[in-house]
């Protein structure tokens, strides 16, 4: 079945990348870590230093996070197009609103999460895939988004007379929420492809009416002897 060949490639290309991207945050992790084992006392600022250097240039970051944005909603727009062919599915929302729902100011905090709860539900396959699980993990990945995204927000405008230990704790549990983020996202991908490609399977299996020939009453008569 080609559209669950195709879904199942992009979640891969789409993993990849939010694993990249989730080594990278680690990276960064172990460097607030080590900023504060200075401020213990416990490490040199040499050997700070030696750990913060292994962190990625902030261009390198930004291009790993679009690079995998990208494929992230490349996944999204197939997963959308496969609603449409999944029996009984009705989706509230148009294949449009899978790319458009990231850029409305404001909207952007609840909208994206809307869509895709929508997709989930469609693609739901009761007994196999319930519609509370799959939503679980799409609420679940929504909440470590939001609140990633807002507290990084509300970390660059701390003014700059904050107690350094604080920011770095603060910057240290943002990347946490980070990788969380990306856990659920890949659990998202795969159980939501997973649920349409049973969907699928469960079309091909129902029998087609046009397979069966018609028959009428006449049909059930005994036949007429000569």
């Amino acid at each position: 079945m080609p559209q669950t060949t195709s879904i199942r490639r992009l979640c891969f290309a789409a993993s990849a990348g939010i694993i990249a991207v989730c080594l990278a945050t680690v990276v960064d992790l172990a460097g607030s870590v080590a900023r504060l084992m200075m401020h213990w006392n416990v490490l040199t600022i040499d050997e700070m230093r030696k750990v913060t250097g292994l962190t990625l240039p902030p261009v390198a970051s930004l291009l790993l996070v679009l690079a995998s944005g990208v494929l992230f909603l490349s996944w999204l727009g197939r997963a959308r197009r496969n609603v449409a062919d999944l029996p009984g599915a009705r989706p509230t929302y148009s294949p449009g609103w899978t790319v458009g729902a990231w850029f409305i100011p404001l909207a952007n905090l609840i909208l994206p999460a809307l869509v895709i709860a929508d997709i989930a539900s469609a693609s739901a396959v009761p007994g196999r895939f319930p519609r509370r699980g799959l939503l679980a993990v799409v609420w679940g990945w929504w909440a470590c988004f939001t609140l990633h995204t807002v507290g990084v927000y509300v970390t660059a405008l701390l003014p700059v007379t904050v107690d350094d230990r604080v920011l770095t704790v603060l910057i240290a549990l943002f990347d946490v929420l980070y990788l969380a983020t990306g856990a659920f996202a890949i659990l998202m991908m795969e159980r939501i492809g997973a649920a349409q490609a049973a969907g699928f399977e469960n079309r091909e299996r129902r029998p087609d009416p046009a397979d069966f020939p018609a028959f009428t009453v006449d049909s059930l008569a005994p036949a007429a002897q000569p």
